[in-house]
């Protein structure tokens, strides 16, 4: 599911890409321990996804959700940092302010 998801959103069919991305996090939460790092890391290419489809508000707070986790199991320390979900961050701010009128 998660290379699915991956290929449809590099196909840009995001929608599609998106429910195999909730699938697969589904499935990750059902087999394996919260603290097991593949978790975050769908929730950060769902939060991608989002943002791709101009849900910007929804992919915010499911990158905060995303970082919260990171931070709690210490992933963040073990594996890429926050530095890439500050940035995505950054990046859904700005364009969420500027879709403001």
């Amino acid at each position: 599911m998660l290379n699915l998801s991956g290929t449809l959103k590099e196909e840009g069919s995001f929608a599609e890409s998106e429910k195999a991305g909730r699938e697969a996090l589904d499935a990750a939460h059902k087999a394996l321990r919260p603290d097991n790092p593949l978790i975050p890391m769908l929730m950060y290419n769902i939060a991608a996804t989002l943002e791709k489809q101009g849900r910007l508000a929804e992919s915010e707070r499911l990158l905060r959700k995303t970082m919260e986790i990171w931070r709690e199991t210490r992933l963040s320390k073990s594996l890429h940092g926050d530095s890439r979900f500050e940035v995505i961050l950054t990046e859904a701010r700005r364009r969420r302010a500027a879709q403001r009128p």
